[in-house]
Protein backbone atom coordinates (compact mmCIF):
# COMPACT_ATOMS: atom_id res chain seq x y z
CA UNK A 1 0.00 0.00 0.00
CA UNK A 2 1.49 3.27 -1.08
CA UNK A 3 1.66 6.46 0.92
CA UNK A 4 -0.71 9.37 0.12
CA UNK A 5 -0.12 11.49 -2.97
CA UNK A 6 0.71 15.19 -2.93
CA UNK A 7 0.00 17.75 -5.66
CA UNK A 8 2.66 20.06 -7.03
CA UNK A 9 2.28 23.05 -9.34
CA UNK A 10 5.03 23.49 -11.91
CA UNK A 11 5.91 25.39 -15.09
CA UNK A 12 6.61 23.67 -18.40
CA UNK A 13 9.51 24.53 -20.67
CA UNK A 14 7.08 26.38 -22.96
CA UNK A 15 5.89 28.58 -20.09
CA UNK A 16 2.61 26.79 -19.44
CA UNK A 17 1.49 25.38 -16.13
CA UNK A 18 1.09 21.75 -15.11
CA UNK A 19 -0.04 19.93 -12.02
CA UNK A 20 1.92 16.91 -10.87
CA UNK A 21 0.92 14.36 -8.28
CA UNK A 22 3.70 12.66 -6.39
CA UNK A 23 3.11 9.32 -4.69
CA UNK A 24 5.74 7.96 -2.36
CA UNK A 25 7.07 4.59 -3.40
CA UNK A 26 7.63 3.61 0.21
CA UNK A 27 5.17 0.99 1.43
CA UNK A 28 3.59 0.13 4.76
CA UNK A 29 3.63 -3.61 4.05
CA UNK A 30 6.72 -5.66 3.39
CA UNK A 31 7.31 -6.00 -0.35
CA UNK A 32 10.37 -7.00 -2.28
CA UNK A 33 11.77 -4.54 -4.79
CA UNK A 34 10.61 -6.82 -7.59
CA UNK A 35 7.04 -6.92 -6.24
CA UNK A 36 6.98 -3.17 -5.74
CA UNK A 37 8.20 -2.56 -9.29
CA UNK A 38 5.62 -4.98 -10.71
CA UNK A 39 2.75 -3.25 -8.87
CA UNK A 40 4.00 0.16 -9.96
CA UNK A 41 4.24 -0.85 -13.60
CA UNK A 42 0.72 -2.33 -13.51
CA UNK A 43 -0.66 0.92 -12.11
CA UNK A 44 1.18 3.06 -14.65
CA UNK A 45 0.05 0.84 -17.52
CA UNK A 46 -3.59 1.21 -16.47
CA UNK A 47 -3.19 4.99 -16.22
CA UNK A 48 -1.68 5.04 -19.71
CA UNK A 49 -4.64 3.04 -21.01
CA UNK A 50 -7.02 5.56 -19.44
CA UNK A 51 -5.04 8.43 -20.98
CA UNK A 52 -5.39 6.88 -24.43
CA UNK A 53 -9.07 6.02 -23.97
CA UNK A 54 -9.95 9.57 -22.91
CA UNK A 55 -7.98 11.27 -25.68
CA UNK A 56 -10.14 14.03 -27.16
CA UNK A 57 -12.89 13.80 -24.52
CA UNK A 58 -14.32 17.28 -23.87
CA UNK A 59 -14.63 17.08 -20.09
CA UNK A 60 -11.84 14.69 -19.09
CA UNK A 61 -8.19 15.29 -18.27
CA UNK A 62 -6.32 12.17 -17.13
CA UNK A 63 -2.68 12.13 -16.12
CA UNK A 64 -0.47 12.59 -19.19
CA UNK A 65 3.09 11.74 -18.17
CA UNK A 66 4.65 9.44 -15.59
CA UNK A 67 8.10 9.68 -14.02
CA UNK A 68 9.62 7.32 -11.46
CA UNK A 69 12.45 8.16 -9.08
CA UNK A 70 13.95 6.21 -6.19
CA UNK A 71 11.58 7.86 -3.72
CA UNK A 72 8.41 8.64 -5.62
CA UNK A 73 6.36 8.28 -8.78
CA UNK A 74 5.15 11.49 -10.46
CA UNK A 75 1.98 11.81 -12.54
CA UNK A 76 1.39 15.12 -14.32
CA UNK A 77 -1.47 16.77 -16.19
CA UNK A 78 -2.58 20.22 -17.34
CA UNK A 79 -2.99 22.75 -14.53
CA UNK A 80 -6.42 24.41 -14.14
CA UNK A 81 -7.61 27.72 -12.74
CA UNK A 82 -9.63 26.27 -9.86
CA UNK A 83 -11.47 23.23 -8.59
CA UNK A 84 -15.21 23.14 -7.97
CA UNK A 85 -14.46 23.51 -4.25
CA UNK A 86 -12.60 26.76 -4.90
CA UNK A 87 -15.10 28.04 -7.47
CA UNK A 88 -17.93 28.13 -4.94
CA UNK A 89 -16.07 30.70 -2.85
CA UNK A 90 -14.72 32.81 -5.73
CA UNK A 91 -16.31 36.07 -6.86
CA UNK A 92 -18.56 36.39 -8.74
CA UNK A 93 -20.43 33.60 -6.97
CA UNK A 94 -22.14 31.11 -9.28
CA UNK A 95 -25.73 31.93 -10.21
CA UNK A 96 -28.50 29.34 -10.22
CA UNK A 97 -28.00 28.95 -13.99
CA UNK A 98 -24.23 28.57 -13.54
CA UNK A 99 -24.76 25.77 -11.02
CA UNK A 100 -27.15 23.95 -13.32
CA UNK A 101 -24.79 24.38 -16.28
CA UNK A 102 -21.83 23.00 -14.31
CA UNK A 103 -23.90 20.03 -13.10
CA UNK A 104 -24.87 19.30 -16.70
CA UNK A 105 -21.21 19.37 -17.77
CA UNK A 106 -20.22 17.05 -14.92
CA UNK A 107 -22.78 14.51 -16.15
CA UNK A 108 -21.51 14.97 -19.71
CA UNK A 109 -17.95 14.34 -18.53
CA UNK A 110 -18.97 11.21 -16.64
CA UNK A 111 -20.83 10.02 -19.73
CA UNK A 112 -17.63 10.58 -21.74
CA UNK A 113 -15.72 8.38 -19.32
CA UNK A 114 -18.24 5.58 -19.06
CA UNK A 115 -18.88 5.43 -22.81
CA UNK A 116 -15.13 4.82 -23.26
CA UNK A 117 -14.97 2.09 -20.64
CA UNK A 118 -13.38 4.16 -17.85
CA UNK A 119 -14.63 4.48 -14.25
CA UNK A 120 -13.23 7.36 -12.21
CA UNK A 121 -13.19 5.85 -8.74
CA UNK A 122 -12.71 9.07 -6.74
CA UNK A 123 -15.17 11.71 -7.89
CA UNK A 124 -15.45 14.69 -5.54
CA UNK A 125 -15.45 18.46 -5.84
CA UNK A 126 -11.64 18.59 -5.61
CA UNK A 127 -11.44 16.45 -8.76
CA UNK A 128 -13.77 18.64 -10.82
CA UNK A 129 -11.84 21.52 -12.37
CA UNK A 130 -13.52 24.74 -13.57
CA UNK A 131 -11.92 27.11 -16.07
CA UNK A 132 -12.47 30.85 -16.16
CA UNK A 133 -15.09 30.17 -18.85
CA UNK A 134 -17.04 27.91 -16.46
CA UNK A 135 -16.02 24.86 -18.50
CA UNK A 136 -15.77 21.75 -16.32
CA UNK A 137 -13.18 18.99 -16.54
CA UNK A 138 -13.04 15.76 -14.54
CA UNK A 139 -9.46 15.01 -13.51
CA UNK A 140 -7.34 12.44 -11.70
CA UNK A 141 -9.12 9.10 -12.25
CA UNK A 142 -7.94 6.74 -9.52
CA UNK A 143 -7.87 3.08 -10.58
CA UNK A 144 -4.92 2.57 -8.22
CA UNK A 145 -7.00 3.26 -5.11
CA UNK A 146 -8.81 0.40 -3.34
CA UNK A 147 -12.28 -0.50 -4.58
CA UNK A 148 -13.49 -1.89 -1.24
CA UNK A 149 -13.12 -0.30 2.20
CA UNK A 150 -13.85 -1.79 5.65
CA UNK A 151 -16.77 -0.06 7.35
CA UNK A 152 -15.29 -0.55 10.83
CA UNK A 153 -11.90 1.02 10.13
CA UNK A 154 -11.72 4.65 8.89
CA UNK A 155 -7.96 4.48 8.36
CA UNK A 156 -8.17 3.36 4.72
CA UNK A 157 -10.71 6.04 3.85
CA UNK A 158 -8.61 8.78 5.47
CA UNK A 159 -5.45 7.44 3.87
CA UNK A 160 -6.68 7.19 0.29
CA UNK A 161 -9.72 9.45 -0.06
CA UNK A 162 -9.44 12.32 2.44
CA UNK A 163 -6.14 13.99 1.60
CA UNK A 164 -7.86 17.41 1.89
CA UNK A 165 -8.93 16.69 5.47
CA UNK A 166 -12.49 17.96 4.81
CA UNK A 167 -13.97 14.64 6.02
CA UNK A 168 -16.48 14.65 3.15
CA UNK A 169 -17.17 11.08 2.04
CA UNK A 170 -18.62 10.49 -1.42
CA UNK A 171 -17.66 6.83 -1.78
CA UNK A 172 -20.58 4.67 -2.96
CA UNK A 173 -22.01 2.63 -0.04
CA UNK A 174 -21.57 -0.68 -1.87
CA UNK A 175 -17.80 -0.15 -1.74
CA UNK A 176 -17.85 -0.57 2.06
CA UNK A 177 -17.94 -4.05 3.49
CA UNK A 178 -18.62 -5.55 6.90
CA UNK A 179 -17.04 -8.63 8.40
CA UNK A 180 -18.26 -11.64 6.48
CA UNK A 181 -20.02 -9.45 3.90
CA UNK A 182 -19.61 -9.17 0.14
CA UNK A 183 -16.50 -7.32 -0.98
CA UNK A 184 -16.61 -5.27 -4.19
CA UNK A 185 -13.71 -6.02 -6.53
CA UNK A 186 -14.44 -3.85 -9.60
CA UNK A 187 -15.40 -0.22 -10.02
CA UNK A 188 -18.78 0.27 -11.71
CA UNK A 189 -20.45 3.27 -13.41
CA UNK A 190 -23.12 3.24 -10.68
CA UNK A 191 -20.43 3.92 -8.08
CA UNK A 192 -19.34 7.02 -10.00
CA UNK A 193 -22.95 8.17 -10.36
CA UNK A 194 -23.36 8.07 -6.57
CA UNK A 195 -20.17 10.09 -6.07
CA UNK A 196 -21.18 12.66 -8.66
CA UNK A 197 -24.61 13.01 -7.04
CA UNK A 198 -22.89 13.93 -3.78
CA UNK A 199 -20.61 16.38 -5.61
CA UNK A 200 -23.53 18.12 -7.34
CA UNK A 201 -25.40 18.29 -4.02
CA UNK A 202 -22.44 20.01 -2.36
CA UNK A 203 -22.25 22.58 -5.15
CA UNK A 204 -25.94 23.44 -4.85
CA UNK A 205 -25.88 23.48 -1.04
CA UNK A 206 -23.02 25.96 -0.87
CA UNK A 207 -24.25 29.53 -0.35
CA UNK A 208 -21.03 31.39 -1.11
CA UNK A 209 -19.73 31.14 2.44
CA UNK A 210 -16.52 29.47 1.32
CA UNK A 211 -17.26 26.37 3.40
CA UNK A 212 -19.18 23.88 1.29
CA UNK A 213 -21.45 21.63 3.34
CA UNK A 214 -20.86 17.99 2.43
CA UNK A 215 -23.87 15.79 1.78
CA UNK A 216 -22.14 12.99 3.73
CA UNK A 217 -19.17 12.62 6.01
CA UNK A 218 -17.90 9.11 6.73
CA UNK A 219 -20.24 8.43 9.64
CA UNK A 220 -23.17 9.96 7.74
CA UNK A 221 -22.48 7.78 4.72
CA UNK A 222 -22.34 4.64 6.84
CA UNK A 223 -25.65 5.66 8.43
CA UNK A 224 -27.07 6.13 4.93
CA UNK A 225 -25.74 2.70 4.00
CA UNK A 226 -27.66 1.22 6.92
CA UNK A 227 -30.88 3.04 6.01
CA UNK A 228 -30.66 5.98 8.42
CA UNK A 229 -30.78 9.67 7.63
CA UNK A 230 -32.48 11.57 4.84
CA UNK A 231 -30.24 13.44 2.36
CA UNK A 232 -33.32 15.12 0.88
CA UNK A 233 -34.07 16.80 4.23
CA UNK A 234 -30.53 18.19 4.45
CA UNK A 235 -30.69 19.56 0.91
CA UNK A 236 -34.12 21.06 1.49
CA UNK A 237 -32.86 22.95 4.53
CA UNK A 238 -29.92 24.18 2.42
CA UNK A 239 -32.28 25.61 -0.19
CA UNK A 240 -31.61 23.18 -3.05
CA UNK A 241 -34.42 23.39 -5.67
CA UNK A 242 -36.97 20.59 -5.50
CA UNK A 243 -36.33 19.02 -8.91
CA UNK A 244 -32.57 19.11 -8.35
CA UNK A 245 -33.12 17.35 -5.01
CA UNK A 246 -35.18 14.66 -6.73
CA UNK A 247 -32.40 13.99 -9.23
CA UNK A 248 -29.70 13.85 -6.55
CA UNK A 249 -31.76 11.57 -4.29
CA UNK A 250 -32.14 9.22 -7.26
CA UNK A 251 -28.38 9.31 -7.89
CA UNK A 252 -27.47 8.52 -4.27
CA UNK A 253 -30.05 5.80 -3.63
CA UNK A 254 -28.73 2.64 -1.98
CA UNK A 255 -29.78 0.21 -4.70
CA UNK A 256 -27.03 0.64 -7.29
CA UNK A 257 -29.05 -1.22 -9.94
CA UNK A 258 -31.71 1.51 -9.87
CA UNK A 259 -29.32 4.37 -10.52
CA UNK A 260 -29.42 5.64 -14.09
CA UNK A 261 -26.50 6.23 -16.41
CA UNK A 262 -25.08 9.75 -16.58
CA UNK A 263 -26.57 10.20 -20.04
CA UNK A 264 -30.02 9.16 -18.83
CA UNK A 265 -29.95 11.79 -16.07
CA UNK A 266 -29.15 14.43 -18.70
CA UNK A 267 -32.10 13.24 -20.78
CA UNK A 268 -34.71 12.49 -18.09
CA UNK A 269 -34.17 15.66 -16.04
CA UNK A 270 -34.56 17.97 -19.01
CA UNK A 271 -36.31 20.40 -18.97
CA UNK A 272 -37.24 20.08 -15.26
CA UNK A 273 -33.61 20.64 -14.17
CA UNK A 274 -31.62 21.21 -17.35
CA UNK A 275 -33.04 23.77 -19.82
CA UNK A 276 -33.73 22.29 -23.28
CA UNK A 277 -31.15 24.58 -24.90
CA UNK A 278 -28.22 23.14 -22.92
CA UNK A 279 -27.22 20.67 -25.67
CA UNK A 280 -27.09 23.57 -28.15
CA UNK A 281 -24.90 25.69 -25.87
CA UNK A 282 -22.74 22.68 -25.03
CA UNK A 283 -22.09 21.83 -28.69
CA UNK A 284 -21.18 25.44 -29.48
CA UNK A 285 -18.88 25.81 -26.47
CA UNK A 286 -17.11 22.58 -27.37
CA UNK A 287 -16.54 23.85 -30.92
CA UNK A 288 -15.15 27.15 -29.60
CA UNK A 289 -12.69 25.42 -27.28
CA UNK A 290 -11.28 23.32 -30.10
CA UNK A 291 -10.06 26.48 -31.84
CA UNK A 292 -6.58 27.62 -30.85
CA UNK A 293 -6.68 31.29 -31.87
CA UNK A 294 -8.74 33.94 -30.06
CA UNK A 295 -9.80 35.62 -33.33
CA UNK A 296 -11.15 32.32 -34.63
CA UNK A 297 -13.23 31.84 -31.48
CA UNK A 298 -14.73 35.32 -31.72
CA UNK A 299 -15.53 34.85 -35.42
CA UNK A 300 -17.20 31.50 -34.78
CA UNK A 301 -19.47 32.98 -32.10
CA UNK A 302 -20.26 35.97 -34.31
CA UNK A 303 -21.10 33.77 -37.29
CA UNK A 304 -23.35 31.48 -35.25
CA UNK A 305 -25.03 34.14 -33.10
CA UNK A 306 -28.27 34.52 -35.08
CA UNK A 307 -28.59 30.79 -35.53
CA UNK A 308 -28.03 30.22 -31.81
CA UNK A 309 -30.80 32.66 -30.90
CA UNK A 310 -33.23 30.87 -33.20
CA UNK A 311 -32.25 27.42 -31.89
CA UNK A 312 -32.48 28.44 -28.23
CA UNK A 313 -35.88 30.05 -28.73
CA UNK A 314 -37.11 26.98 -30.62
CA UNK A 315 -35.91 24.72 -27.81
CA UNK A 316 -37.90 26.88 -25.36
CA UNK A 317 -40.98 26.90 -27.62
CA UNK A 318 -40.69 30.62 -28.40
CA UNK A 319 -40.85 32.39 -31.75
CA UNK A 320 -39.22 35.77 -31.09
CA UNK A 321 -37.06 37.68 -28.65
CA UNK A 322 -39.66 40.47 -28.67
CA UNK A 323 -42.61 40.57 -26.31
CA UNK A 324 -46.04 42.12 -26.80
CA UNK A 325 -44.81 45.58 -25.87
CA UNK A 326 -42.28 45.33 -28.72
CA UNK A 327 -39.30 45.35 -26.35
CA UNK A 328 -36.53 42.77 -26.56
CA UNK A 329 -36.21 40.08 -23.91
CA UNK A 330 -32.86 38.55 -22.92
CA UNK A 331 -32.05 35.10 -24.26
CA UNK A 332 -30.88 33.48 -21.03
CA UNK A 333 -28.78 30.71 -22.53
CA UNK A 334 -26.49 33.13 -24.37
CA UNK A 335 -25.05 34.32 -21.04
CA UNK A 336 -23.33 30.94 -20.72
CA UNK A 337 -21.33 31.66 -23.88
CA UNK A 338 -20.31 35.16 -22.75
CA UNK A 339 -17.21 33.93 -20.82
CA UNK A 340 -15.95 32.18 -23.97
CA UNK A 341 -16.21 35.50 -25.82
CA UNK A 342 -14.71 37.76 -23.17
CA UNK A 343 -11.79 35.37 -22.56
CA UNK A 344 -10.89 35.75 -26.25
CA UNK A 345 -10.86 39.56 -26.28
CA UNK A 346 -7.41 41.08 -26.50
Amino acid sequence: RRHPSKSLRSTTAEGGEATATAASTATETAMTLEEEERVYQQQVERLRQIRDLLEGADHCMPFKTFIQTDNAGYMSRQHFWSSLTERTSTLPFPTALDRTWIAYQCLAGLNNMHSRGVCHGDLKSENVMVTTSNWCVLVDPAPYKPVALPEDNPADFSFFFDSSGRRACYIAPERFYSKGGTIATVLTPAMDVFSLGCTIAEFFMDQGSGVSPALFDLSGLLDHRNGYGDPNDLMQRAGVPERVREMIVHMVQLDATKRYSAHQYMEDWSPSVFPPYFPIIHKTASSVLRLRKADERVMLLADQFDSLVVQILAAEGKQSVQNESDSYQPVEGLSLLLPFLTSSIR
